[in-house]
């Protein structure tokens, strides 16, 4: 009972704090309008001039210019003093707006008010057709109105409602909305809002199939509260679990910074597939999650806060598993911090609010960072860091933990200088840390640790005039700047060894180091379109390490890096370390894009570790692969390859795209390991590509480029 009162105090301050932010910003900015002094300029095959009435009658082929605005027309008349404008035949007003036609219009010039009888609209990416259009400088207004994305004289779809407002590069808003395929209603809606600057918002259907959940069906619907919070609303049906629901509140960028606010719960049942584990106390499962950051003005400032609480271990796996892929293990923290001139001040909280993870609170954490700066009148620079730290370690499912009190101070002076061609930066440091405890239980211990080092390096460079622009290549003049440098770091025993003491960090693990770093970094440089360009850069460095344990001084590993973007559309990047005890590669990676000129394009990776799955190597493959049959037809392929003693295909897509016109459907065959196959089939509006109807047999889609 303690729980879910907790849980639910926690879900209630939260959301009053989303509709603080939306009282506080619900009331929209009202409309300026802006009187231009510019003459007004009428051409027509009849201008007649009226002065005593400060009027103008023009007929055939008229055109008005004013304020950047241009209406066509057959017939027009304009009262010069007012700057009122009645026109009559194909009117045709076009402005920075958009461009609306019509039968007939009255219209301010000035103001940018007016009224255009029997209306249709073109504003990217919507069309719209109305008996009667209010237009302001800042958006249409239509009664009894249709609005669509497809160009066609008899759309394929459009939205009716009795009144439709259309803000330009922003959104539209409607209410009594049904949504026609054709001449037939298919749903409903009592209000509906669509973002033209995020388009990523409207209803949302997928029905499908999979193992776990049965037969299911998923809705979401989003939509703005205002022009600061936005808010979506999840409806789920799933046979073998059940119903389950919840909803988003967003605040959007503003003086208040940006928060998300999401509840979720499903009643679980607990027959079939859908039976829920014993460790689970009951059917309800649920999340509560809240985030937020701001930063100020000034940029001094910044704040970041996140809560995460969930009912059991395993609900973001089975519920929200793409976000279980990025994170399978959120954490509750807030970070507060300041920055002064030469410093940052911050403050750290973090919290388990999940007893089945196992975490490390910090409650709190205070960290001052002082950035190199020159003492007095010098050669010698200091900087420090130094921190304040409470930990507990909590172990998941108990209530075992250990708890450390720890100060710790970081001291540091360099004296950079030239010398000759040469930059030089010795430095000498110390550490001295206290423990409220060790791990045999001793009290109020101090550690001590010495450090020193020297880095060195140089650049030298030489330009060629070289001009090559075939074989793939855009290279015009070649600069090559080849940078070698030597690191030498020495750490002395720490008074106090990092086995008596809990690993809560780094910096609790400190040990003796002697070591050189060797790196040498070679880049070519061109330019395109007058700009500079890096054409290719290689590092490769090596740490040689001074009388290691019984095993004397040697070099352990050498690092690869390259990057090559040969020309303007190709890319390649690759990285690799080299184990050179083992004589083999202990890991490789490599990436490559390149399109097919405008019908496509190809990306493939590859992937290597060493030992890491029991001791048994893994490399990954993957390959994607996209191009435009024709105008119509698309195709698209995606392999993941992991080489194992199977040597099998770890997961298959292949899709088949075809343009409706104003919608793109979408069917897609995939196939993974130990998953089976799967298929679904979408349909996409093509001016907001992630609104769509899909039908699928699998909710969580693979991931292909």
């Amino acid at each position: 009972m303690l729980r879910f009162n907790r849980h639910y105090l926690i879900f209630v301050l939260l959301l009053l704090c989303m509709v603080y932010s939306y009282f506080c910003f619900a009331q929209e900015p009202a409309e300026k309008t802006t009187i231009q002094q510019a003459p007004i300029i009428v051409s027509g095959d009849n201008v007649e001039f009226f002065t005593d009435k400060q009027m103008i009658v023009a007929e055939g082929n008229v055109k008005i210019e004013y304020g950047g605005s241009i209406l066509t027309c057959d017939k027009i008349t304009v009262f010069t003093k007012t700057k009122d404008v009645m026109a009559e035949g194909n009117v045709k007003l076009k402005d920075e707006k958009g461009v609306i036609e019509g039968e007939s219009a009255f219209y301010n010039v000035d103001t940018k008010l007016g009224k255009i009888a029997k209306a249709n609209i073109k504003t990217d990416p919507y069309y719209a057709l109305s008996p009667e259009v209010e237009k302001s400088p800042a958006k249409f207004i239509m009664y009894n109105g249709d609005i669509t994305t497809c160009n066609l004289d008899k759309p394929h779809y459009h939205l009716h409602a009795r009144k439709i407002e259309i803000i330009p590069n922003d959104k539209v808003r409607a209410k009594n909305v049904k949504f026609r395929a054709g001449d037939r209603t298919l749903f409903y809606l009592p209000f509906f809002t669509q973002s033209i600057k995020d388009r990523r918002e409207g209803f949302s259907f997928s029905p499908g199939m999979s193992k776990e959940w049965g037969g299911y069906l998923l809705t979401r619907y989003t939509y703005y509260l205002n022009d600061n919070v936005k808010g979506t609303l999840h409806t789920d049906w799933r046979a073998n679990k059940g119903f389950g629901g919840g909803a988003d509140f967003e605040l959007l960028p503003g003086d208040l910074g940006a928060g998300l606010l999401r509840y979720y719960q499903v009643s679980e049942k607990l027959t079939g597939r859908g039976e829920v584990s014993p460790v689970f106390k009951d059917n309800k499962r649920y999340r509560i999650q809240y985030k937020h950051k701001w930063d100020s003005e000034e940029g001094k400032d910044h704040f970041l806060m996140q809560i995460n609480d969930y009912s059991d271990a395993n609900f973001l796996k089975q519920y929200f598993y793409r976000e279980y892929e990025k994170d399978a293990q959120d954490t509750s923290y807030l970070l507060a911090s300041h920055n002064y001139p030469n410093a940052t001040l911050s403050l750290m909280l973090e919290k388990r609010f999940n007893q089945f993870y196992s975490e490390t609170e910090r409650l709190p954490e205070v960290k001052l960072d002082t950035s190199s700066y020159k003492i007095m009148d010098t050669p010698f620079y200091y900087q420090n860091q130094s921190g304040l730290s409470n930990f507990n370690s909590k172990t998941a499912y108990t209530d075992d933990d250990e708890d450390v009190v720890r100060l710790d101070t970081y001291n540091e002076i360099t004296c950079p200088f030239r010398f000759a061609f040469l930059e030089n930066s010795p430095y000498i440091g110390t550490r001295e840390t206290y423990y409220s405890k060790d791990k045999n239980g001793s009290e109020r211990i101090f550690r001590n640790v010495f450090y020193t080092g020297y880095d060195v390096l140089t650049k030298l460079y030489r330009t060629f005039d070289v001009k090559v622009n075939k074989y793939g290549l855009e290279i015009n003049k070649l600069r090559h700047v080849i940078t070698p440098s030597v690191k030498y770091a020495y750490i002395h025993n720490p008074t106090l060894p990092s086995e008596r003491l809990t690993a809560f960090d780094s910096i609790d693990s400190i040990t003796k180091e002697n070591t050189a770093t060797l790196s040498l970094e070679n880049k070519l440089q061109t330019k395109r379109n007058g700009i500079s360009a890096d054409f290719l850069t290689f590092i490769i460095e090596s740490p040689y390490y001074f009388n290691l344990e019984g095993h004397g001084s040697r070099f352990n590993y050498i690092n690869f890096d390259l990057e090559v973007f040969p020309n303007s559309w190709l890319e390649y990047w690759s990285d690799a370390q080299f184990d050179l005890r083992r004589r083999s590669f202990s890991t490789a990676n490599f990436d490559v894009k390149f399109p097919l000129k405008d019908n496509g394009k190809i990306s493939a990776g590859y992937r290597y570790a060493a030992g890491i799955n029991n001791g048994e190597d893994s490399e990954v493959f993957t390959l994607s692969f996209e191009r435009n049959l024709n105008p119509k037809w698309k195709i698209r392929t995606y392999h993941r390859l992991e080489f194992t003693a199977a040597k099998m295909f770890e997961e298959q897509e292949y899709a088949l795209v075809r343009d409706l016109h104003c919608w793109d459907m979408e069917f897609v065959v995939n196939s993974k390991k130990k998953k089976g196959v799967s298929f679904w089939l979408a349909f996409r509006l093509k001016a907001f590509s992630d609104v769509g109807f899909e039908f699928d047999k699998t909710h969580q889609a693979p991931k292909s480029n």
